[in-house]
């Protein structure tokens, strides 16, 4: 099943200066995006299994324990390819999917 907004939260066309663009705090809407990726990298444990809905060009990624084991999806395929191409040399375990590849009856995140 396609996703109604697929086509409109898809940023393929931004892929390629994606990743600079979301470091520049000095935009009221990008302000401490480097601090959520601090606490992030504090708040995840060593070999955890992590779900990034989302991943982008892989930025958050790089704030994450390298012995997580990682799903990451995102809309956009080009995105897809720039973070797996940043990521490629670290050793990391990681399931790459497309969000459209995806299916599922119920969602439920359990601690």
């Amino acid at each position: 099943m396609k996703s109604t907004y697929v086509d409109e939260f898809n940023h393929d066309p931004y892929a390629t200066r994606y990743a600079a663009d979301v470091r520049q705090e000095d935009n009221p809407i990008r302000a401490g995006y480097g601090a959520v990726q601090a606490w992030l990298g504090q708040m995840v444990a060593e070999d955890t299994a992590v779900l990034d809905l989302g991943c982008g060009t892989g930025n958050t990624i790089f704030a994450l324990p390298a012995s997580c084991r990682l799903t990451a999806v995102d809309i956009s395929r080009n995105m897809i390819a720039i973070a797996r191409e940043k990521l490629s040399d670290r050793g990391w375990h990681t399931e790459w999917r497309r969000f459209s590849d995806l299916s599922w009856t119920v969602a439920a995140w359990l601690r």
